[in-house]
């Protein structure tokens, strides 16, 4: 255990731009709910399908088209800079332009309001909503490693601080702009490519 826990490829944070791969849609929901919170009014957990690309993840538990995944694990994107390199990119094979659209609304539906029975709970994070800062810097360890660039954190808390909350504001104004940052945080392409 010692070897593979102390291994330079372990440790290490890959900079190569051929580094790291998409996560998946439900990749994202999961991490989302585990970071942050979520809970169900009656004990269902009652989401339904999530595989329309155009609204919902594109993507449902227990319902990949075959028994290996959603994609082929030999997935080349077409003309692209990924098939220049001969790499392969096989979570690309389920990403279109209606797919990534339909999953930031999802996410951006279930932040506001949740799905059915289960709703956000963003009791963890609304301490920190006076403090963008603080609140970028916990979203960015807990979302994607600290791996968010200065200028992408700099962009995202340019965004919260213009909505001007404090520590007096009401709670209603901390959960948009935590929803905010969370949202914005998880459509950066740091957070998009799991390294």
């Amino acid at each position: 255990w010692t070897a593979i826990l102390t291994d330079v490829e372990a440790t290490t944070i890959p900079t190569s731009n051929t580094a790291g791969k998409l996560r998946e849609p439900i990749v994202r929901f999961v991490q989302y709910a585990r970071t942050i919170g979520v809970t169900s009014t009656n004990g269902a957990w009652a989401l339904g399908d999530l595989s329309d690309p155009s609204s919902r993840l594109g993507q449902s538990p227990f319902q990949s088209p075959s028994v290996f995944n959603f994609f082929r694990p030999g997935y080349v994107p077409g003309n692209t800079a990924l098939a220049g390199a001969n790499l392969v990119a096989p979570e690309f094979q389920i990403v279109s332009e209606t797919s990534v659209a339909g999953a930031l609304n999802f996410m951006l539906t279930f932040m506001t309001s949740g799905v059915a029975d289960v709703r956000p709970d963003f009791t963890a994070v609304l301490g920190m909503a006076a403090n963008t800062q603080a609140l970028l810097d916990w979203l960015n360890l807990r979302l994607s490693a600290n791996q968010m660039s200065p200028t992408t954190i700099a962009t995202i808390k340019g965004v919260l601080d213009a909505m001007n909350v404090t520590a007096s504001s009401t709670d209603a104004q901390k959960t948009t702009l935590v929803r905010n940052a969370i949202y914005l945080s998880m459509a950066s392409a740091e957070y998009l490519i799991q390294k």
